[in-house]
């Protein structure tokens, strides 16, 4: 898997040793098949099932199922990791990050009986290593950022987004990928030092991929301004005349 990783595209990679797509497929020449391999590889790390893959892919239970078996094929070391990381949080009754936070809670099946409904499904803890070591780079990554005098406003998911004028910008940006590449070298115990893609804007920042619900609220934000502007009439609001 670090291996994948380091080819540059981790999706692809898991394809192509999958038998999926031939060695010189491209993003661009076989980008379907990315997609699809990337929707997978994601939803298998948190613990998602053959059907589950299939809605979440769109693909047959039948090709799902497929992918799964070639993710434990391919990926058998970290089929090893995680099955173990679930025996010994369920022998145990807690997990914890490289850094300490613990989660302690009681276990259930994903199809738990219905007399005894609380715990915590073992979806969960597969889940937790991936979700919580994520989280403890992000809060040393943010540390770094700081420390080195970059200003942050605002983390979004994966991703921190800074301020900075025009002409500190470049460099800004420079020094928070490299606080960014910092924690994670130090979390992953100098094995690995993760990618990390920047995009600068100097206004309203926009992705093509939120355009259509942008324009949904636009639209409804000026209908409530004309709204309000007009004033509803006495028909709308259920009155009748005074004579």
């Amino acid at each position: 898997m670090i291996k994948s990783y380091l080819s540059g595209d981790p999706y692809l990679a898991f394809a192509k040793a999958s038998g999926a797509v031939p060695k010189t497929a491209t993003k661009h020449s076989h980008s379907q098949a990315r997609a699809i391999y990337k929707l997978c590889s994601l939803g298998i790390l948190y613990g998602m099932s053959a059907k589950g893959l299939a809605v979440y892919s769109g693909q047959s239970a039948e090709t799902a199922q497929g992918i799964l078996n070639s993710h434990r094929r391919v990926y058998k070391k970290f089929w090893e990791w995680t099955d173990g990381i679930l025996e010994r949080a369920l022998l145990r009754g807690n997990i914890h990050t490289c850094y300490g936070w613990q989660f302690r809670a009681p276990w259930k099946s994903n199809k738990p009986d219905p007399k005894h409904r609380r715990g915590v499904p073992v979806r969960t803890i597969r889940n937790f290593p991936v979700q919580a070591t994520a989280a403890e780079m992000f809060r040393l990554a943010c540390c770094l950022i700081t420390e080195k005098g970059v200003k942050i406003c605002a983390l979004v998911h994966d991703a921190v987004l800074i301020e900075a004028p025009v002409s500190e910008i470049d460099t800004a940006v420079t020094v928070t990928r490299k606080a960014m590449a910092e924690a994670s070298w130090h979390v992953f115990k100098g094995r690995l030092e993760l990618r990390t893609d920047a995009k600068i804007f100097l206004d309203r920042y926009s992705d093509e991929r939120g355009e259509a619900m942008w324009e949904t609220v636009i639209k409804f934000a000026e209908t409530a301004r004309q709204y309000r502007r007009i004033g509803p009439s006495q028909e709308q609001l259920g009155l009748g005349s005074s004579t």
